[in-house]
């Protein structure tokens, strides 16, 4: 018989975690920023309201030990990919950000 390492486990079951935390991750900003959605808003519902919070956690804590060049190429990808509104993603991120910086002075 094999003998079960839990070690191994604990790598696999860690991967689980980041890869789902990732996908929540991507989800909200694809729903934010992507080229279907309608400009940056947060009219997605709690459930990627938890879902922002809960991979925003594991993305520091876990994603850049893990897969730190794969997102870097991810990000690089999309924020040059551009939106049907003209200008690439990255502008319009920026864009937001500033407009978000101002209803704070």
């Amino acid at each position: 018989m094999q003998e079960q390492n839990p070690q191994k486990e604990n790598i696999i079951n860690l991967n689980l975690i980041v890869s789902v935390s990732e996908i929540g991750w991507n989800a909200w900003w694809v729903l934010q920023f992507g080229p279907l959605s309608q400009g940056p808003t947060c009219r997605a519902g709690p459930f990627f309201f938890f879902f922002f919070f809960f991979s925003f956690f594991f993305f520091f804590f876990f994603f850049f030990f893990f897969f730190p060049l794969s997102f870097v190429l991810l990000f690089l990808v999309y924020s040059l990919y551009p939106s049907s509104r003209g200008g690439s993603n990255i502008q319009r991120m920026t864009h937001y950000l500033k407009l978000k910086s101002l209803d704070f002075k």
